[in-house]
């Protein structure tokens, strides 16, 4: 079984449509909700969640880091959270380092050069190990925060 958190009424409405003519209404249940803090029991009457994903998103979220604490709060034994985002763009060129970052504040995207330590002590004081990863010169981190088993 699948379950989506989002942000946004018309993105969850588009969502809907694909998991509809994908045929899959079934398996998939999505929602609306605070990323910040969010009843799992109400919105999917399940108490967490054996993965959360969360891709290119903390970089548009004001409060990410409380995101990244309730993701890891949600999460059951033996879960894991996945996560992608913009990094810090240390080893690209400049200009192109330039470029990038004017057109991601076209969009109000933020990177967020502090994720790979934030993730790391939040998931230390969840009890989650974790790994964290540049890549492509830093053009984006991807980390994951693992629970142990029960």
């Amino acid at each position: 079984n699948c379950y989506g958190l989002d942000v946004s009424a018309e993105m969850l409405a588009t969502a809907r449509a694909s998991v509809a003519r994908a045929g899959l209404t079934d398996r998939i249940r999505l929602a609306q909700a605070d990323a910040t803090g969010f009843d799992p029991q109400a919105l999917f009457g399940r108490p967490g969640f054996d993965r959360i994903v969360i891709s290119y998103a903390l970089s548009m979220i004001p409060p990410w880091q409380p995101v990244l604490a309730e993701a890891l709060r949600r999460l059951g034994a033996g879960g894991s959270l996945h996560i992608v985002d913009f990094g810090d763009q240390a080893r690209l060129p400049q200009a192109f380092k330039r470029l990038l970052s004017r057109w991601l504040a076209l969009f109000h995207v933020a990177p967020r050069d502090d994720l790979p330590r934030i993730i790391r002590e939040l998931a230390e004081t969840a009890g989650a190990n974790c790994r964290v990863d540049a890549l492509f010169r830093g053009y984006a981190v991807h980390a994951v925060a693992e629970m142990p088993a029960a």
